[in-house]
């Protein structure tokens, strides 16, 4: 049940509720749930998320000038602020895998 903490995502495996204030969804849920490898958070490596947010946004505006997005990549990154809130541990890698 949604409550004014959790937002509703779907995916093709159902509904979940997910922290409203996060910056991930259901994917992610679902991973943590499946791979507590470690039990830290990817979010202690601070310069790990900025290196891997950085490869992520070269990846994008790359096939953007490729044209392979609808649209170029005009986000500016998340805020350093953000930076604690990147839930899953390093050994996934942030691939979300559920």
């Amino acid at each position: 049940m949604t409550t004014p903490t959790t937002r509703r995502e779907h995916d093709l495996i159902g509904d979940r509720d997910v922290p409203a204030e996060g910056y991930w969804g259901v994917h992610t849920a679902r991973a943590l749930e499946n791979f507590p490898i470690t039990g830290t958070a990817i979010s202690a490596y601070p310069h790990l998320v900025r290196a891997l947010a950085s490869v992520k946004g070269a990846a994008a505006l790359a096939n953007a000038e490729l044209g392979l997005l609808d649209a170029a990549v005009k986000a500016p990154p998340p805020p350093t602020s953000a930076l604690g809130k990147v839930v899953l541990v390093p050994m996934t890698g942030m691939a979300a895998t559920a």
